[in-house]
């Protein structure tokens, strides 16, 4: 009986309620990315705090998806994560690094001289190959 409900439900939704999901999607894919571009910036800036501002907008899209469907709807809400899709590219293009010089720009620094590298010989004796037993 259940079965036969939800059915019936589905089938008398618009044609147009249907494409929400696919709406969704398409507006978490900018989302995701600029997610991964801010978790990138921890590592190519050596600063955690990227990741998590990341953490954090992560839990604002999805907390005002959750709570405001219940309070305006599917469509408002699809409206304002629309929003965090295009505060997303902002996201994606500010923090993008530049293009990587071609080597026609890169100038000529010529050759970088060898560095001479000597190991100095380590006396195998008891008490040095018990410092390093367990490294």
């Amino acid at each position: 009986d259940l079965a036969r409900q939800q059915v019936a439900i589905y089938w008398s939704a618009t044609w147009y309620d249907s494409l929400l999901g696919a709406l969704e999607r398409l507006f978490t894919l900018p989302t995701q990315i600029a997610l991964a571009v801010l978790v990138l910036q921890a590592f190519t800036r050596k600063q955690g705090w990227w990741v998590w501002l990341a953490v954090g907008y992560h839990a604002v899209v999805d907390a005002t998806a959750i709570f405001l469907v219940g309070k305006v709807g599917p469509y408002w809400t699809e409206t304002i994560i629309g929003g965090f899709a295009i505060l997303s590219l902002v996201i994606i293009f500010v923090l993008r690094q530049p293009e990587p010089l071609s080597e026609a720009e890169v100038p000529d620094l010529g050759p970088i001289p060898a560095l001479s590298f000597t190991p100095q010989p380590v006396e195998e004796t008891e008490e040095n190959i018990e410092k390093t037993r367990y490294q």
